[in-house]
């Protein structure tokens, strides 16, 4: 599974929230309700991992190894993400927020 895909789906979704979690369908927040991606397999944990560690610095995935959490931005074309990063039971998850037009993905 490519992440990156989700959030493209998300930005096509107009969602407000994507939720990804260690073994479960993507969830997507629109117009306030949350929905799961049931077609989409869940998540591997190292697919998560993998993700999170493209997006943090070393320092911050340090923090992250040390805190169970860290916060990040993503860029899809000219539309940036704010992530949040966390550990749960059930292994890594993140919540992504789209920010339309991010000035600083160019």
């Amino acid at each position: 599974m490519d992440i990156r895909k989700l959030f493209e789906s998300a930005l096509n979704f107009k969602a407000s929230d994507l939720f990804i979690s260690s073994g479960k369908h993507p969830g997507y927040r629109i117009n306030e309700e949350i929905s799961f991606a049931e077609n989409i397999p869940g998540i591997d944990p190292e697919v998560i991992d993998h993700f999170r560690q493209s997006c943090l610095s070393a320092s911050a995935e340090k923090n992250y190894q040390e805190t169970g959490g860290a916060d990040a931005s993503f860029c899809v074309g000219e539309n940036r993400f704010r992530i949040n990063f966390f550990d749960s039971i059930n292994g890594p998850c993140l919540v992504a927020r789209p920010i339309r037009n991010g000035a600083d993905c160019n």
